[in-house]
């Protein structure tokens, strides 16, 4: 896969205003945020290591962009069952010690693009006019995304905010 990681907001926006004018009919998309610092030492969970993932991505066809306020994204199209499989088991690995009673807590989101498409656009819309305006009044990109407004989410999970529920 092909890793951004220099204005990978920007750049998944500009992918999802590409496909936005082409059928979406087999693209999906995972999608998840690493802990911060912050979240890692109150939770005792180890550092996130991206060179992991991209490894384990690397013969397979798609982009994975990561963002600078941890946000990742892996865009793909077609079936990777196994991929799905072997980054559950490294992301559990950075949960091992977590809490029992955040269980339920899902690692990642699994868009479908032709059935989520107007929900994985506005997402990607957002996180980039909140990096645009954040750019504007500090000069660099954010380091913590804005919440999700639940209107533009209605019914989908998204996964990796530790604090928000």
């Amino acid at each position: 896969m092909k890793i951004v990681n220099q204005n990978a907001t920007a750049a998944l926006f500009e992918k999802a205003e590409e496909l936005n004018h082409r059928s979406t009919e087999g693209w999906k998309c995972i999608y998840f945020k690493v802990p911060d610092a912050q979240e890692r030492q109150a939770h005792a969970m180890p550092q996130f290591d991206a060179s992991v993932v991209t490894h384990m991505l690397a013969r397979m066809r798609g982009v994975v962009y990561l963002c600078d306020n941890g946000e990742i994204f892996i865009l793909y199209r077609g079936a990777y069952h196994s991929l799905t499989t072997r980054l559950s088991m490294y992301l559990w690995t950075l949960y091992s010690d977590w809490d029992a009673d955040r269980a339920n807590h899902q690692l990642f989101s699994l868009f479908d693009l032709s059935a989520q498409w107007s929900s994985f656009y506005r997402f990607c819309e957002k996180r980039y006019m909140d990096a645009l305006a954040a750019s504007e009044t500090q000069g660099t990109l954010p380091n913590a995304p804005a919440p999700i407004p639940a209107e533009l989410l209605r019914g989908d999970h998204v996964a990796g905010y530790i604090g928000g529920k």
